[in-house]
């Protein structure tokens, strides 16, 4: 479980994300991000799994669990940028992915991007 300080909760939160041109596809998600405006804010994450991925609530928790798992670890090792809001939306093929799939591919993501500040 993500701490609270490093969650999105809020629609308004999401929407600001949204709005902002920051985006990245991968085969198992899209990941948009946002600058905040002050660099000390920790990165705070919304994980989004829709009904169009699978109308089982199962699969559909399972990889909710899957991607918090693997932002909790790289977030404890800081391999996160901080100052940022990421929203991540899971595509199909993450229901076939595995835990240390989706790290690496998270763990390449932010070691490519570190300069996705602004």
């Amino acid at each position: 479980m993500l701490k609270k300080i490093n969650r999105l909760k809020k629609k308004k939160d999401f929407q600001r994300v949204y709005q902002s041109r920051f985006r990245f596809n991968l085969p198992e998600m899209a990941i948009q991000w946002r600058p905040l405006t002050g660099q000390n804010f920790p990165s705070r994450f919304g994980i989004i799994v829709s009904n169009k991925i699978s109308k089982s609530a199962v699969k559909k928790n399972r990889a909710k669990r899957l991607l918090r798992e693997a932002i909790r670890i790289l977030m404890k090792e800081n391999k996160t940028p901080p100052g940022l809001d990421f929203v991540i939306n899971a595509k199909k093929p993450i229901l076939d992915a595995t835990y240390q799939g989706l790290y690496k591919t998270l763990e390449n993501f932010f070691s490519r991007h570190k300069t996705i500040r602004r």
